[in-house]
């Protein structure tokens, strides 16, 4: 009788350790395919960012002429060369 409990609970520790195997192993892939998504919606926000800076500097040579100062001034007014 002891043989069975025995081999029982070595069946019940394989079938636990597969168990996990499998688990982890899903786990990694989530992971990783999370990853892959958030660095994806990173990228695309990024363009987006660039698109709307873009936006706006257009716009705002439509609207004409501001107060915006020509690199070449910038010494002249005070900032930074």
């Amino acid at each position: 009788m002891p043989y069975l409990l025995s081999a029982l609970l070595a069946v019940a520790a394989l079938t636990i350790a597969i168990g996990l195997v499998a688990a982890l192993r899903r786990a990694g892939r989530t992971r990783a395919a999370a990853e892959a998504a958030r660095k994806g919606l990173a990228d695309r926000s990024g363009l987006v960012r660039a698109r709307a800076a873009g936006l706006r500097v257009a716009i705002g040579d439509l609207r004409g002429p501001t107060r915006r100062v020509d690199s070449t001034q910038r010494g002249e007014t005070g900032g930074r060369p």
